[in-house]
């Protein structure tokens, strides 16, 4: 039942969207347009005096968000684009030597 009234409300062929602006909510936003202004203005100021109370607050939080997305951000680009640590690996160790390696120190003992 939702689904359909969404739907009429957007298809253009019905105008629901229409219809019920101009059969329901305009007219209710006409009559209490002076309560409704009211509201608003208070809300707006009670707003104000918030924000400017707690701005310290507001900043700190503001702060601790963007560093939050920004180590998320990274966690993730390490997760999608790990990087191999150059000369040895972390689990195993040192990576052994390869045979030209082990070639080339033999060679110098014996010179």
């Amino acid at each position: 039942m939702k689904f359909a009234f969404l739907v009429w409300l957007q298809l253009p062929s019905g105008n629901g969207s229409k219809h019920l602006y101009a059969r329901h909510l305009r007219p209710f936003l006409l009559k209490h347009q002076a309560r409704v202004d009211r509201l608003l203005g208070f809300l707006s100021t009670e707003i104000e005096k918030f924000m400017s109370a707690h701005h310290g607050e507001i900043q700190f939080v503001k702060a601790l968000v963007v560093k939050c997305a920004m180590t998320a951000n990274q966690m993730v680009k390490d997760l999608t684009h790990p990087v191999q640590p150059q000369g040895q690996n972390m689990i195993e160790g040192p990576s052994p030597p390869t045979r030209r390696e082990t070639h080339d120190s033999g060679s110098d003992a014996e010179n």
